[in-house]
């Protein structure tokens, strides 16, 4: 458990970039989808 929670603390944004990252792609495909829909 120990190891675990030290791993988790040394690096803190292992878990919150890439929910970040994700989140900021989705958003922008989703603009640029509805975008193309609306035109469509």
């Amino acid at each position: 458990m120990r190891s675990r929670i030290s791993e988790a603390e040394s690096d803190p944004y292992n878990g919150s970039a890439p929910l970040g990252l994700g989140l900021a792609l989705f958003s922008d495909s989703m603009r640029k989808g509805g975008r193309e829909a609306r035109r469509g």
